[in-house]
């Protein structure tokens, strides 16, 4: 398969991806104003802090197995693939249900010890189990993306997030059950989707326990357990310390803010999804895979980079419009965050290797590195600063771990990077990030109006610099053809070209 043919996979396959993850997140954007005319600041601030559990535990409920499927499928006898998928799933849900019954359990002592402004009830009890309800669903979720199932996926990211905003508007305005129901309806719809999700595996299954796939997927996907805590340690340090030295209004408003600015993961994700399978296809298919993982490296940057310049250009607008009073003050916050999840992307994009060349150990150096200065500046800076001095020492680590991530991988897995093309689309990135606040009329309709067409000035300079000046539409065209065709058909023509 050439080159063009690759990227039309990896964009098409994303495309589909992102169509049904844009539209859960746009979905959820319209949900928003509803849910913040019955959630107050200070509920959203107890949301925000009840959710470390949920960030803390969630890389430990599955043993991140999904993960060791993800990379193995490739790898397995066609014999033996359904009983090891039957195999590492009938694990992972035993396991994740004893680990949070456990914690469950023994929760009302240790939940005091790290947090003061929300006690350990049905708000916290409730986030726990729906985040053990969601691990569940990723075994599956791992399938349909090494398989390819696209529109499977899609349909299934739809209709989760369409039974969950009914579930939660019922509570919320039929019952006015506030917090309790605006969680409430998350289990409730965590739960049946993992039920609906266990019977579409249960096709891809065959029910017979193979003892011996368990030992490499753990020796695969253990590593990155710790990892994954350290990680989460650290996602949630931020809100520790705010919790100590910030209002549960300002906590409230800093969590809408990432809320806000959580699209760019949801199209981090969408091209991740089909991004992480493609490479590890590529490797074991390819002879050039190398220098293939190079260039569609440099393509992933360039793609996400305009989708981030939207996000962090047009935001502050758009909640003006949208938002109360009260929570407008969050669009100060946005650039910053969105310039985290830029860093985020170039990790995924370039930082690919540990997981090809099975060195996960390096990932647990990587999150230590990570969890040390993200505790050290957070407690450094919050105290003085509140809620700045946290984007302050998230960007810092952000950046640390991802120089660290590219650094290590191009070590373990050396290929060619396209140095030229990739500062081209970092100087494009800046100018954008930097003339965009500069944009401000009186009017909001043409401050919208000027900055979409600074994103679009900036986006036309990365299709001509990664595809060339006369090549945007052709591989729009072969974008839109890798949504309609199959991956063999896409295949054979990239062949025949």
């Amino acid at each position: 398969m050439k080159q063009g043919a690759l990227a039309s996979r990896l964009l098409g396959n994303a495309s589909v991806y992102g169509f049904g993850l844009f539209v859960t997140r746009f979905g959820f954007f319209l949900l928003l104003p509803f849910v913040w005319q019955k959630l107050d600041a200070e509920d959203l601030g107890k949301i925000s802090v009840s959710q470390m559990a949920a960030n803390f535990l969630g890389p430990v409920m599955t043993l991140n197995l999904y993960d060791a499927i993800q990379r193995s499928y490739f790898e397995w006898n066609e014999r033996d693939r359904r009983e090891n998928l039957w195999t590492l799933w009938i694990v992972s849900v035993v396991f994740g249900i004893g680990f949070v019954s456990a914690f469950d359990w023994v929760g009302s002592d240790l939940w005091p010890l790290v947090v003061s402004q929300v006690t350990y009830g049905p708000p916290v009890r409730i986030i726990l189990w729906t985040a053990l309800f969601n691990n569940l669903t990723m075994i599956p979720m791992a399938v349909y993306r090494v398989q390819e199932k696209t529109r499977l996926y899609a349909l299934v990211s739809i209709g989760s997030f369409c039974t969950m905003a009914l579930l939660v508007m019922v509570l919320l305005y039929v019952f006015n059950w506030g917090v309790i129901g605006y969680l409430t309806g998350m289990l409730i719809n965590a739960i049946v989707w993992c039920l609906i999700q266990s019977a579409l595996l249960i096709r891809e299954i065959r029910p017979r326990f193979r003892s011996e796939c368990i030992r490499p997927a753990l020796a695969y996907c253990l590593p990155t357990v710790p990892a994954g805590i350290m990680d989460s340690c650290g996602s949630v340090f931020d809100r520790f310390f705010l919790d100590k030295h910030v209002p549960l209004a300002a906590i409230g408003r800093y969590a809408v803010a990432f809320q806000w600015t959580s699209v760019l993961y949801t199209i981090n994700r969408a091209l991740k999804i089909s991004w992480i399978p493609l490479t590890f296809r590529i490797v074991c298919e390819r002879p050039d895979g190398r220098e293939q993982l190079g260039r569609l490296g440099t393509l992933y940057v360039g793609v996400f980079s305009v989708f981030v310049l939207a996000v962090a250009i047009l935001s502050s607008d758009l909640i003006d419009l949208i938002a109360p009073a009260e929570l407008r003050q969050a669009a100060t916050f946005v650039p910053w965050f969105a310039l985290g999840f830029f860093l985020h992307g170039l990790t995924t994009g370039l930082g690919r290797g540990l997981d090809i060349a099975k060195r996960n150990d390096l990932t647990l150096a990587i999150a230590c590195v990570g969890l040390i200065i993200n505790f050290v500046t957070m407690a450094w800076l919050v105290p003085s600063y509140g809620v700045q001095g946290a984007l302050a020492a998230y960007l810092l680590t952000t950046l640390v771990r991802t120089v660290l991530q590219i650094a290590l991988a191009m070590r373990v897995y050396p290929r060619p990077l396209h140095w030229a093309n990739l500062l081209c689309v970092l100087l494009i990135f800046a100018a954008g990030f930097c003339l965009g606040p500069m944009i401000a009329t009186d009017h909001v309709a043409l401050n919208l109006l000027l900055k979409s067409a600074l994103v679009a000035a900036c986006a036309f300079g990365v299709a001509v610099l990664l595809a060339g000046f006369k090549k945007p539409i052709r591989v729009a065209r072969e974008v839109l053809m890798g949504m309609r065709l199959s991956p063999k058909i896409v295949a054979s023509q990239g062949a025949k070209r």
